[in-house]
């Protein structure tokens, strides 16, 4: 019991702090082992002694190995507990020198030659940050027996000891024993202040770690559901694709596509979702590689404050999986995602025990069961990979479409030409539903309208916001110079959907009735309004803390990348002049580092920091942020190669963490000595687990 609580105690203070504890904890058992031993059997012992705390205790962490004990002593395995082992131990001591060098000694090297066995296997199958602190606890071992060796050779005359052979060690007999006692307390004093610096120094060495290792593994993830919420969470987790699906996916890209919209309509068969059903929703659906969500966000807003009941259905989620499913701009609660989650779960689960649809899949399914319940008055859909094969395209008959800002994303599924990427997104073109796109390149532009004439529709080009009226000067509530594309794009799509669903009501927005979609408009003030409130979290957004000024944003292509360096440039020239410009990066899937970074070298920041998305090493199946899709490992290895593409691009190291939590330890520690600007971009994942950390532990509002 009292192990137990120790355990814990120890487990919730910094690495540091944990390595030189038990390293005071080894120094005592030298002490202690002096005391009972004698002087005779001293050098035996006290090797012996040594080898064993700093294997199993100091490296890494004493609770380390009391978790494994604990796993030992809760198996089968007919084991003597730990506290007989040590009666056992002191018990040989005190009964026969001989008897506990001879028995000792050969206990003691038949482990030692399976230890290294052991240890190999383990490493093996430990996860990639594990393996780094092993090394770093090997490194720590080393530079600290060396240490001893040094220190003891000052105190005595050299000895040959063999380790094999206990008969043949010759034995030091130590004439002054306040030499050995001032020799046994500084040994205790550099023992633990060891621990603290040879871990950080060799830390720094393979790259910035800053892995609380014994925390982790003492302290178990909890994955038990403790509401309906989360045992909502936890099933929807579990229908999401491990990395080997995803793979097999990829090669058989065709298939998979193909198969995609029938499964899906199935599905909805099974939910007693019809075509005319979703039809009723009067979809606006909005596919593009970069500014879907700011767009839809945009449209969302001003038909909201036109006072018609919305319905926003978004990916990826930032915090909440709840965020995706909106009514009226806001997710629905945890009450009501449980409710619905588990009616279209069960439903599904009677007639599909064995072909469950995949992650993103439910949720499209469950979004359309919500908005139906709901009977919202218009739904702003927005695509998740493509457009011709998402899941999304159900939809025969939405009132109208549009195409954001063209880029190279997901290539891997798309292609790497942006004419096949531009077919993929007009894939959700339909008859008679008027449809609009951003400005695009040529060749993109044309396979648009080839789409647009097979699906006999009409396409138009968003016109510049200079071709707009204005009553007034206006601030669009997302940032940046580049959401002009996406505030034109949502003031076409707006339009065409009143003059279609609501055309007496909206009559009197508008000082001309023969509008043509593709052409500028006098902008109703209640539309100046709704772009200016608009508010859609992790696109170029400023998070003030005391110490620390987060300039987040959600880019992830080339040219999503371009314009957050734009206003990341105005961003920073609002600065204090004496704060450290910072930048924590990552990219994932099979975005390249390098066409990313590329855009961001000219900006000469302190440092920057890499590290995988995931909020924490040890992730809780309950949790909204929990992705299975990409590894821990192969998050870190991302990780790595964004690092070695930055130091390509600009000859400077940068630091490597484990996670987002351990990267934003490390800021906040920074923090201390002067301010910090620290642009976070690469991933809308990463700044999702950055949003959490800052809103949970500054208490800012996202």
């Amino acid at each position: 019991m009292l192990f137990r609580l120790f355990q814990q105690q120890l487990a919730r203070r910094p690495l540091a702090t944990q390595m030189a504890v038990t390293g005071v904890i080894s120094g005592a058992g030298d002490l202690f082992a002096q005391y009972i031993s004698g002087e005779k059997e001293w050098d035996k012992w006290r090797t012996a002694r040594f080898f064993a705390v700093q294997t199993f205790f100091v490296a890494p962490s004493l609770s380390v190995w009391f978790r494994v004990l604990e796993r030992v002593k809760s198996s089968n395995l007919k084991l003597l507990p730990l506290k007989r082992v040590f009666v056992d131990q002191l018990t040989f001591i005190k009964e026969s020198k001989d008897r506990m060098t001879r028995d000792w000694w050969t206990i003691y090297s038949n482990s030692l030659k399976l230890w290294p066995a052991v240890q190999l296997i383990n490493f093996y199958f430990m996860p990639l940050n594990y393996r780094v602190i092993l090394v770093q606890s090997v490194a720590f071992f080393w530079n600290t027996y060396l240490s001893f060796a040094t220190q003891q050779s000052k105190t005595a005359p050299p000895a040959q000891i063999e380790l094999g052979n206990p008969a043949t060690t010759e034995q030091r007999t130590v004439k002054d024993k306040s030499d050995e006692t001032r020799f046994l307390q500084q040994r205790l004093i550099d023992c633990g202040m060891q621990c603290g610096g040879t871990i950080a120094k060799y830390s720094r060495i393979v790259g910035g770690f800053r892995v609380n290792i014994a925390k982790q593994m003492t302290t178990a993830v909890d994955d038990t559901p403790h509401s309906k919420y989360e045992k909502a969470v936890l099933l929807l987790n579990g229908l999401q694709s491990n990395a080997e699906v995803i793979k097999k996916m990829r090669e058989q890209r065709d298939q998979v596509q193909n198969e995609n919209i029938p499964e899906s309509r199935r599905f909805l068969k099974s939910l007693n979702i019809s075509n005319n059903d979703l039809n009723s929703l009067n979809v606006i659906h909005v596919s593009g590689t970069k500014g879907k969500g700011s767009t839809c966000a945009f449209i969302e807003q001003i038909l909201r404050d036109f006072g018609l009941k919305t319905g926003l259905y978004t990916s990826p989620h930032l915090i909440h999986v709840r965020e995706r499913i909106r009514i009226n701009g806001a997710p629905i609660s945890e009450e009501s995602f449980a409710e619905q989650f588990f009616f279209v779960y069960n439903k599904l689960k009677e007639e599909n025990k064995d072909s469950m649809p995949a992650y993103f899949k439910f949720l499209t399914l469950m979004a359309f069961h919500v908005f139906l319940k709901e009977k919202t008055d218009v739904v702003i859909l927005e695509v998740g990979i493509g457009g011709e094969h998402d899941c999304t395209n159900v939809i025969e008959k939405p009132v109208t479409c549009g195409i954001t800002t063209l880029d190279h994303d997901h290539t891997s599924i798309l292609g790497q030409e942006l004419t096949g990427i531009a077919w993929h997104k007009a894939g959700i073109l339909k008859k008679n539903a008027v449809a609009v796109f951003s400005p695009t390149v040529e060749a993109a532009e044309k396979v648009i309208r080839q789409r647009s004439a097979e699906r006999e529709t009409t396409v138009v080009e968003a016109p510049p916001l200079e071709a707009y009226q204005w009553p007034r000067d206006v601030t669009a509530g997302i940032a940046g110079r580049h959401q002009a594309l996406n505030m034109s794009l949502a003031l076409q799509l707006s339009r065409i959907w009143l003059s279609k669903q609501r055309e007496n009501q909206s009559s009197s927005l508008f000082m001309k009735s023969d509008w043509s979609p593709g052409t500028g408009y006098q902008v109703p003030a209640s539309f100046c309004d709704a772009l200016e409130s608009c508010h859609w979290p992790g696109r170029s957004q400023v998070l003030q803390t005391d110490r620390i000024k987060f300039l987040i944003d959600g880019a992830h292509t080339p040219k999503s990348m371009e314009a957050c360096a734009d206003w990341a440039r105005e961003a920073f020239s609002c600065n204090d002049s004496d704060s450290g410009k910072y930048l924590l990066f990552q990219c994932t899937a099979d975005r390249n580092p390098a066409s990313l970074l590329e855009c961001l070298k000219a900006y000469k920041f302190e440092k920057v920091l890499f590290c995988p998305t995931q909020l924490s090493v040890s992730t809780k199946k309950t949790s909204d942020s929990a992705n299975f899709n990409q590894p821990g490992g192969q998050q870190l290895e991302k990780a790595k190669l964004c690092s070695e593409a930055w130091r390509s691009l600009t000859g400077e190291d940068a630091l490597l963490f484990d996670c987002v939590s351990s990267a934003m330890d490390w800021l906040e520690d920074q923090s201390k000595e002067k301010k910090l600007a620290v642009l976070v971009t690469g991933s809308l994942h990463l700044v999702g687990s950055v949003l959490n950390v800052v809103t949970s532990k500054y208490n800012v509002s996202p």
